[in-house]
């Protein structure tokens, strides 16, 4: 079982690389993103995303539950729902989907106003853990937002 949700959790092993692991999990999110975007449009990917939410809070919480670590680096499903947010309304535009890269990035690195707030989220586990999903969803409804205002300009 802890096998299986690390892997999950890690998005197949990215969160496990030693450099960056919240890059390469963002990184990872693009090929999902683009899929679903082509076979379902934005519909699709803000459903995955919730459905990756609900899931993650619960696998975090069960995967963190022993551990003194609040936010452990290799997690990086939170980078994965943040990104596929983002690439909500990039409509497989390159350009934009970089833009998305790029903005998301520095959303969850800099943690700005409520992304911060989410991400030092504590009193209990559950709070934690949803923490640790919540600061980069946010940051993905940032991106999304900025992305959304710009393809309007395309």
């Amino acid at each position: 079982m802890r096998n299986a949700l690390k892997y999950f959790l890690t998005f197949f092993g990215l969160g496990l690389w030693p450099k960056m692991p919240g890059t390469w999990g963002s990184l990872g999110a693009i090929p999902l993103g683009v899929i679903l975007l082509y076979f379902g449009g934005p519909k699709a990917i803000l459903t995955v995303a919730l459905f990756l939410f609900f899931l993650s809070w619960l696998a975090t919480r069960i995967y963190t539950a022993d551990s003194t670590i609040k936010d452990p680096q290799e997690i990086v499903i939170d980078e994965v729902i943040g990104m596929l947010i983002s690439m909500a309304f990039c409509h497989n535009d390159p350009i934009l989907i970089l833009l998305a890269f790029i903005l998301f990035r520095l959303f969850d690195i800099f943690k700005i106003g409520p992304v911060r707030w989410a991400q030092n989220l504590s009193g209990n586990p559950w709070k934690e853990s949803l923490g640790v999903i919540l600061d980069d969803t946010l940051a993905g409804l940032y991106t999304g937002l900025i992305v959304y205002g710009v393809s309007c300009f395309r």
